[in-house]
């Protein structure tokens, strides 16, 4: 029985309702906490500091797993292609002291030409930015940072995963909602990310409750779409690499399920996957349980995210059996061009 489980209602018996009465009474306290820290920003002149350039955020209203690392990365890649000076300012959640967290990580191998900063206290990143004339950005990107309040911004993006796009209607720690549905007022656009995975008639009624609270924001839908193959050596390989392959698959991802089947899309026979806790760091006994059960199945390769990619040993480069990164992109079904429209009209002005 694990928290997901407990809070989507799953879980049967004594036990679990009594976990779930518990943690209403935890939300009763934090949802009220979250309104008033939210009415602060809202109201309060001066709250929310500002720097004399532009910032993008990328984030969600929910814990978890929705394609904000893709979709940051292909909002700079946009902007460094057309030569705007971009940092990705992050709080650098489950980093290792001095040590990039595996978002960092993958960024900074996805997109060398950006400065990526991590600072829990991002506004204050953001003035030092600032103030350094030599290497001063244009642009800076918010790496999940809907529900930080504190830096001023001129574009909120909120990603909502339509596999389980409200949180099961309830704030953490009794759902998976980091703040009330309402915030969805001030975003400026929703990408609804998965949404090749549900019927056309749930996804108008994930819109519908979005635009219930919002009706001036845009709306797009996308997929998460596999791109190259990587191995720890830094070369490259086509996903047709893994046709036809017997393959053991694992991640360390707030909803697994969206990689295994992002893997099983491959042509390719899944004859292992192995799940580990969000934000996982493998230890050296986790690679060994990898390899071991990677031959017990007689796999011909081993995949994995790219956020637990970065994070493996420089060992894991001479297992018998080859193991590769999947760069996952974020491909449009639709609104695309309004969103684009919607990000350059923050880009162009940083590039004069």
């Amino acid at each position: 029985m694990n928290f997901r489980e407990i809070v989507s209602g799953e879980a049967r018996g004594v036990t679990a309702a009594a976990a779930r009465a518990g943690l209403t009474v935890l939300e009763s306290i934090y949802a009220p906490v979250v309104a008033l820290r939210n009415c602060w920003y809202d109201f309060v002149p001066g709250a929310a500091r500002r720097v004399d350039i532009p910032v993008v955020s990328v984030g969600n209203v929910t814990m978890g797993g929705t394609g904000k690392t893709p979709l940051t990365a292909a909002v700079v890649q946009r902007a460094v292609s057309r030569g705007v000076k971009t940092a990705i300012i992050s709080r650098g959640y489950h980093a290792k002291p001095g040590e990039l967290n595996d978002e960092g990580k993958e960024l900074t191998t996805r997109i060398p030409d950006c400065v990526y900063i991590q600072n829990p206290k991002r506004a204050q990143a953001a003035a030092e930015l600032c103030a350094e004339e030599s290497s001063r950005p244009q642009l800076i990107v918010l790496d999940d940072g809907f529900q930080h309040r504190r830096l001023a911004r001129q574009l909120d993006i909120v990603l909502i995963d339509a596999l389980n796009p409200f949180g099961y209607n309830r704030i953490c720690p009794r759902g998976f909602l980091r703040e009330s549905l309402s915030a969805l007022r001030r975003a400026h656009c929703v990408v609804i990310t998965r949404a090749d995975r549900v019927e056309e008639s749930e996804l108008k009624r994930i819109e519908e409750k979005i635009l219930s609270y919002n009706r001036r924001l845009v709306l797009a839908r996308a997929c998460h779409r596999p791109g190259n193959l990587r191995r720890l050596s830094g070369q490259t390989a086509p996903l047709i690499t893994l046709a036809g392959k017997r393959v053991m698959a694992f991640c360390g991802l707030g909803n697994p399920d969206g990689f295994r089947h992002t893997v099983e899309s491959l042509d390719c026979n899944v004859v292992e996957f192995k799940a580990y806790p969000d934000h996982h760091l493998y230890s050296s006994s986790d690679e060994k349980e990898i390899t071991a059960l990677a031959e017990q199945v007689q796999a011909d390769a081993v995949v994995c995210t790219m956020k637990d990619f970065v994070k493996l040993s420089p060992a894991m480069s001479q297992t018998p059996i080859p193991v590769y990164g999947i760069e996952i992109d974020m491909a449009f079904l639709s609104g695309e061009s309004e969103f684009w429209a919607l990000v350059d009209s923050v880009i162009a002005p940083a590039s004069v």
